[in-house]
């Protein structure tokens, strides 16, 4: 929380400016998971009975509900099982989970694509893409998310008649290693 406000001990601190750190404060809560924080911020001279200007500010804040994952839906998954690609995910892993344990966080999920994808792509499917929804459901509090796979196809490079080199050494100086198919992703 404090790494969150811009303002420290010794900052003038404006009544206009507080408004700005509740601000940072929600976005903060929102971020890891909680739906509705509420954050009240005042403030009060440091000493009643001294007259030098400086004051105290009170953060209060209501972390709200969670969101919680109570459906996750993975298709287009052909190299894959469902449960191989859900275990490589923090988020569904949490979904298991009890309270606020559980709960939702929108950073992790982007890791867990990005993790995903780059899973895929270790493994020849250069071209793997991933499509995303999370759509809240009746219950405010409740995702179901969706993950649509293309793999696309597996590529494999083999080296044949070399006699000079190392695989890996020919696969270091390969360009079609790093750039050549689709998005340039290369085969790593």
């Amino acid at each position: 929380i404090l790494k969150t406000l811009t303002v420290e001990p010794g900052d003038p601190l404006r009544q206009s400016e507080l408004s700005r750190q509740k601000n940072l404060l929600v976005r903060l809560f929102a971020l890891e998971g909680f739906e509705t924080p509420t954050v009240m911020l005042d403030i009060h001279p440091e000493d009643e009975e001294s007259r030098n200007g400086r004051v105290v500010l009170n953060v209060s804040i209501k972390r709200g509900e969670s969101a919680r994952v109570i459906d996750f839906v993975v298709s287009g998954n052909r190299a894959f099982s469902n449960t191989a690609l859900k275990l490589r995910m923090q988020t569904w892993r949490s979904s298991l989970l009890p309270g606020e344990f559980g709960r939702f966080i929108h950073d992790h999920f982007e890791e867990d694509i990005e993790n995903l994808t780059n899973f895929y792509r270790r493994r020849g499917f250069a071209e793997a893409d991933i499509g995303t929804r999370v759509v809240p459901q009746k219950n405010a509090n409740r995702l179901r998310v969706i993950l649509r796979i293309h793999e696309g196809p597996r590529y494999r490079i083999e080296f044949r008649g070399n006699e000079r080199l190392s695989d890996r050494a020919l696969q270091r100086e390969d360009p079609l290693i790093e750039h050549g198919n689709v998005g340039d992703r290369g085969l790593r």
